[in-house]
């Protein structure tokens, strides 16, 4: 019997001895609250009583994917497709990257769409502090309404945000690119 142990005993002391094995370390301390990244309907255009949406949580971000997570969608009346917003904190920048290439795949594919995702000029001179971005704009064909999309990569953070333009302007969605920006950038500033 103790023959048929050695194999194993042998096995375990090599893992041991060589240093393979696998560690955990927790993620580290998130640089603010990740409540306060989140637009609300205040930050929306017009009058924030014309906004709706559930508060925001880790329900509204609908990926499983980081240490900690939280999104939000607003709507207007006769109108379920206003504004989406998502934020994903990471372990750390590399996964984080990871993650940003994984949904602008996803993010920008035609599918739902009439054409080629464009960037208009009022959104391509943004001056951002996002390690990596992507802004684009497309028909959404179901409604034939107007969307553009931000996905960002911040640090360990990833942030997806998409408005339907119903009777807005693309200057409207570079105010609330431009205010998530503000906020995580001054999240991730040195304190």
């Amino acid at each position: 019997m103790i023959h048929r142990l050695y194999p194993l005993i042998i096995l375990a002391l090599m893992v041991h001895l060589s240093g393979c094995y696998v560690r955990f370390d927790p993620p580290s301390e998130a640089p603010c609250p990740i409540e306060g990244l989140v637009l609300t309907s205040e930050d929306l255009p017009g009058n924030s009583d014309d906004w709706f949406g559930e508060a925001p949580s880790i329900k509204g971000a609908p990926s499983t994917i980081g240490v900690e997570r939280i999104g939000v969608v607003y709507a207007t009346l006769g109108l379920f497709d206003g504004v989406l917003h998502h934020i994903y904190r990471l372990m750390d920048e590399k996964s984080a990257k990871k993650a940003y290439l994984d949904m602008e795949e996803e993010d920008f594919q035609l599918i739902d769409y009439l054409n080629e995702w464009e960037l208009p000029a009022e959104l391509s001179q943004l001056p951002l502090s996002a390690d990596r971005h992507k802004i684009g704009c497309n028909i959404y064909s179901e409604s034939g309404s107007k969307e553009c999309r931000f996905l960002a990569q911040y640090g360990p953070y990833v942030v997806q945000f998409s408005i339907r333009l119903h009777g807005l302007e693309v200057n409207d969605v570079v105010r609330l690119i431009e205010e998530i920006d503000s906020r995580m950038t001054e999240c991730l500033s040195p304190k």
